[in-house]
């Protein structure tokens, strides 16, 4: 069930923030824009792997569930509270 969850979760997330990320830029500057935010995904992937690993181990997999459960959290909250706002903003003024 949690890997049913957690695939249905990046299906929708990946490509609609790759999708906000390539409408702020220009045109020409999509690939950049691209390949920046996959760089920071594979980054982000490696060292998460590592530092929940390393959690776990030193607590237990139970906590390191519930502190997956915060990482996850925590940015979709800032991101309603804060990012959406400024995206929708940008995206009626079209400046980029």
């Amino acid at each position: 069930l949690a890997s049913f969850i957690t695939g249905c979760g990046v299906g929708v997330i990946l490509p609609t923030t790759i999708t906000m990320v390539v409408n702020l830029v220009a045109p020409n500057r999509r690939g950049v824009a691209n390949s920046t935010f996959f760089s920071a995904v594979d980054i982000g992937v490696g060292l998460g792997t590592i530092m929940i690993g390393t959690l776990a181990e030193a607590t237990s997999l139970s906590f390191a569930y519930y502190a997956c459960a915060g990482v996850v959290l925590l940015p979709a909250v800032y991101f309603f509270v804060f990012v959406l706002k400024d995206y929708q903003t940008k995206m009626q003024q079209n400046t980029f």
